[in-house]
This record gives structure tokens, C-alpha cells and sequence, in this order.
């Protein structure tokens, strides 16, 4: 039997990635699994406490995580958390989540009460060259031939 010394690199090298590119897939569905539980957590704790927050099941169901911090020294895990309404964010509606031990210990925020009765609408009224505009009025700047370049 007649082995090619060739390919003994290249298997060496294919074994080797492969098992980088599974570590790193094992850490990440780690790291998505724990979120995870922890936005189930959080959702939980809003559910027992809406009466408390006086807020409706539906002011509470939406909400994305905006960011997220710990404290070595208290253990603690903060969660900014930002209610939207069918998708949207809510401007000045950031709520703060401390978790430890994988337990909500508290919470502070304003999300706003009642949100579906106080939207008026879910598309804008401003075209984007036209909020452009009324932002550069605001500042006493003037605009000078804005155009869309781009739209993603």
C-alpha cells in the first residue's frame, strides 16, 4: 500500500477547522439558548407585574432587548429593554431589567401605558427629505439639496 504524503497537510488542516467551526457553533447556540431563557424570564416578569406597572397585555408583548450589561462585583445583569408597537420602538420607552441568579430582582422604566389607544398611526407622515428638512430648520441650519443616494 502506497500512502501520498501529500495529502497527510491537508487532512491534518481539515480537521482542525472542522473542529474550530464546531466549537465556535457549540458557543453560540450556548450563548442564544441562555438569552433565550432569559427574555422568557423577563416576559414573565412583566406578565405578573403588569397590573403593578398598570400596563395591558398588549403594551408588554412587544419589546426587544436594546442592551446589556453585569457587574462582577453584585453579580448582577442588566437588561435595557425597549417596548414597540407592531414592531416599531416607542421613543422614551427604555425599561431596565436586573437579573440575578437567573431571577428578575427588580425593575425600573417607562413604557408606556395603553400604547394601542395612543398611536395614531404605524406609518410615517414625513417623507425622509422632509423630517431632513424640518430637523435642519430646528438647528437654524439651512439645507442644501438633500437627495436619497441609497434606500436598503
Amino acid at each position: 500500500m502506497k500512502i501520498n504524503l501529500d495529502l497527510l497537510p491537508y487532512k491534518k488542516t481539515t480537521t482542525l477547522i472542522m473542529k474550530k467551526i464546531t466549537s465556535l457553533l457549540m458557543i453560540l447556540f450556548t450563548i442564544l439558548s441562555f438569552s433565550q431563557e432569559n427574555r422568557v424570564k423577563i416576559q414573565n416578569y412583566l406578565d405578573r407585574n403588569k397590573a403593578k406597572f398598570n400596563l395591558t397585555s398588549q403594551d408588554i408583548s412587544d419589546w426587544t432587548i436594546e442592551s446589556t450589561g453585569n457587574s462582577e462585583s453584585t453579580k448582577i445583569d442588566t437588561y435595557w429593554i425597549k417596548q414597540r408597537y407592531q414592531g416599531i420602538e416607542i421613543f422614551n420607552s427604555v425599561s431596565n431589567i436586573w437579573m440575578k441568579n437567573d431571577e428578575v430582582i427588580n425593575s425600573t422604566g417607562v413604557f408606556i401605558s395603553n400604547v394601542a389607544q395612543k398611536v395614531n398611526t404605524t406609518s410615517p407622515t414625513l417623507s425622509v427629505l422632509n423630517a431632513l428638512n424640518k430637523a435642519f430648520e430646528s438647528v437654524n441650519q439651512s439645507s442644501s439639496n438633500n437627495q436619497i443616494i441609497e434606500t436598503i
